[in-house]
């Protein structure tokens, strides 16, 4: 099952929303009961008033998608889903290779990328790639790793490429660090990129072909130092020697701890 498979089961068999309570009404006087209040007939007429000035509300329409099975839904939404995703690769205004967490700016503004959320996304490219061997998902991959790779070499708050700078959380649209305050380090980044390019070179290597071979060879794993050492290894060097330090949401529950 793909990632975007999964995605869209959760959607279709998730709880559904939790709505707020409503208030219970007001009650009303028993018979023969006078109102306490010397104004009520008044504040009465004028919310009759102002009800029949209000615009009736609109009645509940059917959702159809609720009367489809499960395989139905998901070859019918699988489309749109794609169609929502790959928007976010490289949307106008942005990096190529950048993946933006969300179009909206303001309220929240989301106008940046997460080192996790791209390599999540870029993760179901990387399935679609090995199913179907889309050249445009080839091309759109490569980007993505090299905007990994220069993100991977920037001076962020929290150091550069070789003094835990990988655990930058996220950056701007053109690849800077974003240097605001944020709940930093967070180590599950570098590692959901590993296994995301993890698996492309795996299946660039299984497929023979000697240009795809070299690339994970010149690209994604080489042993050089310096901007020469492929995304991948860097990422893994970087969890190698990262891995016991506690990111910043393990350090905020431990210090909620009674």
């Amino acid at each position: 099952m793909g990632m975007l498979d999964k995605v869209l089961r959760f959607a279709r068999l998730g709880p559904a929303p939790v709505h707020g309570k409503q208030s219970p009404p007001s009650a009303a006087p028993q018979a023969g009961q006078a109102s306490t209040s010397p104004a009520a007939p008044s504040a009465a007429k004028e919310d009759q008033s102002t009800a029949q000035s209000l615009p009736a509300p609109a009645k509940a329409t059917h959702n159809p998608l609720k009367d489809l099975s499960l395989e139905a839904f998901i070859e019918k939404q699988t489309h749109t889903a794609w169609k929502r995703l790959l928007a976010n690769i490289h949307p106008q205004g942005t990096s190529p290779g950048c993946v933006v967490a969300s179009p909206s700016r303001a309220l929240p503004n989301y106008w940046y990328q997460w080192t996790r959320d791209s390599a999540i996304c870029e993760r179901a490219l990387v399935e679609r790639f090995t199913r179907e061997s889309r050249a445009e998902d080839l091309r759109t991959l490569e980007e993505y790793v090299e905007a990994s790779r220069v993100m991977q070499h920037k001076q962020t708050v929290l150091g550069g490429f070789d003094d835990g700078g990988l655990g930058e959380v996220k950056y701007e649209v053109d690849c800077e660090p974003f240097t605001g305050d944020w709940g930093r380090p967070q180590a599950d980044g570098p590692g959901s990129r590993i296994l995301t390019l993890g698996t492309l070179a795996l299946h660039l290597l299984e497929s023979g072909d000697g240009d795809k071979v070299e690339y994970v060879k010149t690209v994604l794993y080489p042993g050089a130092t310096g901007e020469h050492t492929g995304v991948l290894r860097g990422d893994l060097d970087y969890v190698c020697s990262h891995w016991q330090m506690k990111g910043f949401d393990r350090a905020l529950l431990d210090s909620s701890s009674p």
